[in-house]
């Protein structure tokens, strides 16, 4: 900053470089990312003395802390008991919602059981946050076990809903759920099940999406992720080969796209996965002759 100083004869400019010079003496750095971690790490050291909000009267600190803590999965194993804890005794729908939320990015596949019974409680807005939860831990890590299916096919269902006719949030912090949107949210957490589905689902997700075309592609590629788990085919896999969800999310993506988005992200998911990566040639790959899925083709989680 100090040869920019000596260079440069513009008052304006020049006031702009003492600022950052200033700054940069005070200890500061032009390389926001570079701030930003140790404020990161600075809160996380702290956690332990935010536990006991968990159980604050106010029930907007009971929202907002276990909102917080959701932020830091690496202390994943110190969190889940003091939200385990808040569940077993908070009443406040807001609150327990936010807690099932935060367990879900915290914790681990081990939570699912855990979690389950809160798909049937009668507040559409705690259903919704398990649900969410639960897709979270259901694509992440290990399969679910023998009774799987069942609570896929509940959380889906769980999911497909709230994307359609969302719950309603009253009096809760916008930032707490997806800037408020929870049609969203619920949208971007069924994108990885939309495989394992019994009906099309993705027009469902780009519908509660489609005011963001980012977001959408984003979903659509976390679809054609659960859709093809693992590495990608060496070859492209014959259409009629593949199974009935798998051939539901294609035949979406081939009518909606999005295409030619910022870095076209689903025209080079496609490709990676050795399928037709644009409108014309995806429009004829999913409509051969014989499209009837192999009993073979049976996808699993990821």
């Amino acid at each position: 900053y100090e040869g920019r100083l000596a260079a440069e004869n513009d008052p304006e400019r020049r006031s702009i470089l003492k600022e950052a010079r200033d700054f940069c003496l005070e200890g500061g750095t032009p390389d926001i990312h570079a701030s930003t971690l140790p404020c990161y790490d600075a809160v996380r050291t702290e956690l332990r003395n935010l536990y006991p909000l968990m159980e604050d009267p106010d029930p907007e600190i009971r929202v907002r802390t276990a909102y917080l803590l959701a932020w830091f999965p690496e202390e994943g194993a110190r969190i889940i008991p003091h939200l385990m804890a808040c569940l077993d005794r908070e009443q406040h729908t807001q609150a327990r919602a936010t807690a099932l939320v935060a367990a879900g990015l915290v914790g681990d596949h081990s939570l699912l059981p855990r979690l389950r019974p809160y798909l049937s409680v009668p507040e559409p807005l705690v259903r919704w946050a398990a649900a969410t939860a639960l897709a979270r831990l259901l694509t992440t890590g290990s399969s679910p076990d023998a009774g799987g299916e069942e609570l896929v096919a509940r959380v889906i269902e769980e999911l497909t809903h709230a994307a359609t006719t969302p719950p309603s949030a009253p009096d809760v912090p916008e930032a707490v759920y997806n800037g408020g949107d929870l049609r969203g949210y619920a949208a971007r957490a069924l994108a990885p099940l939309a495989v394992h589905a019994s009906h099309p689902v993705l027009p469902v997700i780009m519908d509660a999406l489609s005011a963001d075309t980012a977001v959408a592609a984003e979903a659509v590629i976390a679809a054609l992720a659960g859709a093809f788990p693992g590495e990608a085919p060496p070859e492209t896999v014959p259409f009629a080969a593949l199974n009935a969800g798998t051939q539901h999310i294609l035949r979406c993506v081939a009518r909606r796209g999005p295409w030619d988005q910022y870095e076209t992200p689903v025209e080079n998911c496609l490709s990676n996965l050795r399928l037709p990566d644009n409108p014309a040639a995806l429009s004829e790959y999913v409509h051969p002759a014989d499209s009837t899925p192999s009993p073979h083709a049976t996808p699993c989680l990821s």
